[in-house]
């Protein structure tokens, strides 16, 4: 079964500094995202809200079935990531060398990532390596996972000329792109976003669509057919001031 992305279940792409990109961008951040997805018969609603601390860093995140929360060291790298669940709590741990994060999970496997000038360029974990490319407003442009030496999927990304949501976010922007994908503070909100099992294969694409208020966008809308089922989903973004 093909995975559905869309930008509430992928959750997964905005400039780092909090100041302002114009006159008219007054600088905000996302407090709540809820969407709300028609599949054939079927539809869910989800819910997610964010909190930042006073230097606009990501602190948490809540969502229907976690709640994520964010620590930062002295010099503003993430240090740990904890996952709120119902039953239990999973945390994260970060530590670095160079342009290499090492990733040490609450089982005590370890991913490892490659970071150049901010950008997670590679990760890999025991089983799989994903790459990210990137365009020149520094947007993921093509993500790949290679599982057991062979492509296991492909995400190629168009873009629009909507800002990024998290722009004026303080958290390092791989964190975004490593969890949230479609959410990358950097650039722009993404356009198209076709999914594929190879290279020669057409995949599917969903296409985005914005209204935008003030240089944000406020809702988000897309159609997109997977295999035999057409998918509409519609998200309404509000917004807080960044400190």
């Amino acid at each position: 079964m093909k995975k559905i992305l869309f930008p509430l279940v992928a959750i997964s792409m905005l400039s780092i500094a909090c100041k302002k990109d114009n006159q008219n961008d007054e600088a905000k951040l996302p407090s709540k995202i809820m969407s709300h997805l028609e599949r054939g018969d079927e539809t869910i609603t989800s819910t997610m809200t964010f909190e930042y601390d006073g230097q606009n860093r990501l602190t948490k995140v809540v969502s229907d079935d976690k709640t994520e929360l964010y620590e930062y060291n002295a010099d503003h790298s993430l240090a740990k990531r904890i996952n709120v669940y119902e039953r239990r709590n999973d945390t994260t741990l970060y530590s670095y060398s160079g342009n290499t994060v090492l990733v040490k999970h609450y089982l005590d496997n370890t991913d490892t990532l490659t970071i150049v000038d901010g950008l997670l360029i590679r990760k890999a974990t025991g089983f799989e390596q994903i790459t990210y490319t990137y365009n020149s407003s520094n947007n993921v442009e093509r993500k790949e996972s290679i599982l057991n030496k062979e492509t296991n999927y492909i995400n190629i990304y168009t873009y629009s000329n909507v800002k990024a949501i998290f722009r004026h976010s303080n958290t390092p922007d791989w964190v975004f792109v490593l969890y949230h994908t479609d959410f990358s503070k950097n650039g722009y909100m993404p356009k198209t976003n076709t999914y594929k099992y190879s290279e020669q294969e057409d995949g599917t694409t969903t296409p985005y669509e914005y209204v935008v208020s003030n240089g944000y966008p406020t809702k988000m809308t897309s159609t997109s057919i997977h295999g035999e089922e057409e998918y509409s989903m519609s998200a309404t973004i509000e917004y807080i001031d960044a400190k």
